[in-house]
């Protein structure tokens, strides 16, 4: 068995939290309540061994760290007189007004600093919107991709690994006493006939080939999310950004209400 990192026995207590059992020894071993039999998660795939685990725990933390390395810098104003109705006193008002002076310049740095006017920051962040829903959407369908990969994969593991107790039992002649004595290989042998004939599958790949596919598309999904991340910050900033030129402007017009929000 691999050495279990801090993060690997957070995730096996998780496990245990939602009410899985945990054996532990040569090779990790689960089982859902009611179920009778305890699952090996090498059982399951490639993509579900402890290294893996361990990686993606590592990938999600890393990920987790850019988004927190990537706020965006321009805040968007509180809104005083809303915070007043809600029983904020005297000191948050006037916080509430230095700290939104600080967003009002951070704006006006930011535009001036990207050479935008306020034409240009509407365009701007039209656009940036709609990257990042392009961007998203492939997201989604990689990720739906990759979820087809692994139920494909482990209904064909299912099928061939109770292939021979399903013979058994089309062959016996007691069918229910040994329906009872195998009745969790026979109803995974069975979903898997029906995921089959739900999905079309005439020729079933290789398990091999399978995984050599989520590898790719889990490398792809990776690639995809980068843009995602920047697409997003670069859409918050913009709208960010244009939010607070839009109450500066109103406010410009009528000076009591720029009173109020700064």
């Amino acid at each position: 068995m691999l050495p279990k990192s801090k993060n690997f026995e957070d995730f096996i207590q998780n496990m245990r939290q939602q009410g899985y059992e945990i054996k532990e020894g040569k090779q990790i071993a689960f089982r859902a309540a009611g179920q009778s039999r305890f699952t090996r998660m090498k059982t399951l795939g490639a993509e579900y061994s402890e290294a893996v685990i361990a990686e993606n725990i590592k990938l999600q933390q890393s990920m987790s760290k850019q988004r927190k390395q990537n706020k965006k810098s321009i805040t968007a104003f509180i809104d005083i007189e809303q915070k007043k109705k809600e029983g904020k006193g005297g000191a948050y008002e006037q916080w509430a007004k230095i700290f939104n002076v600080k967003q009002a310049a951070n704006t006006v740095n930011f535009l001036t600093e990207n050479d935008i006017n306020y034409q240009i920051l509407k365009e701007k962040t039209e656009n940036a919107v709609n990257d990042f829903h392009i961007i998203s959407n492939e997201r989604k369908q990689k990720e739906q991709q990759i979820k087809e990969i692994l139920e494909l994969k482990i209904n064909i593991i299912y099928f061939a690994r109770t292939a021979a107790v399903y013979k058994q039992y089309q062959k016996s002649k007691d069918k229910q006493s040994f329906k009872k004595e195998h009745s969790e290989d026979i109803v995974k042998h069975e979903k898997a006939k029906a995921f089959f004939g739900k999905s079309g599958q005439n020729k079933l790949p290789k398990v091999k080939e399978l995984q050599e596919q989520y590898q790719i598309l889990l490398l792809e999904k990776q690639q995809i999310y980068q843009r995602y991340a920047k697409a997003k910050k670069e859409m918050l900033e913009y709208q960010t950004a244009k939010q607070n030129m839009d109450k500066l402007l109103q406010a410009e017009k009528n000076p009591i209400e720029k009173d109020q929000q700064i």
